[in-house]
């Protein structure tokens, strides 16, 4: 059993949330920013600005946490990320869900019970 005390587990959720807003963002810019043909206008898209913010403060944090916990603790939480992108991308973006993929997005989220449980 892996055990995480309320601090880490809270930090570790924090990233989640971050590397899923921050992928949000960028998909936000992008769309934004489609057919732009100054680059200038490309690269400050307040968008893309602040995903890239987001992105650094949350490589400080994921340092910080590398610091304290096991990688292969750690870890499992980027994959929960990627649960989580999925589902702003269904939620804010009314991106279309597959079932294949809503199956993969529950063992997933089954497999971080399994480690975490």
């Amino acid at each position: 059993m892996t055990t995480i005390g309320p601090l880490y587990l809270t930090l570790c959720i924090a990233f989640s949330a971050s590397l899923a807003v921050g992928q949000l963002l960028f998909k936000l810019g992008a769309r934004q920013i489609a057919g732009a043909t100054d680059l200038r206008m490309a690269l400050f898209s307040p968008y893309l600005m602040a995903a890239v913010v987001l992105y650094a403060a949350t490589t400080v944090l994921w340092v910080f946490i590398l610091q304290k916990l096991p990688l292969s603790t750690a870890y499992p939480f980027a994959l929960l990320g990627a649960v989580l992108v999925f589902a702003l991308g269904a939620l804010v973006l009314k991106e279309p869900l597959q079932p294949r993929q809503l199956v993969g997005l529950i063992v997933i989220a089954l497999g971080m019970l399994i480690i975490y449980a």
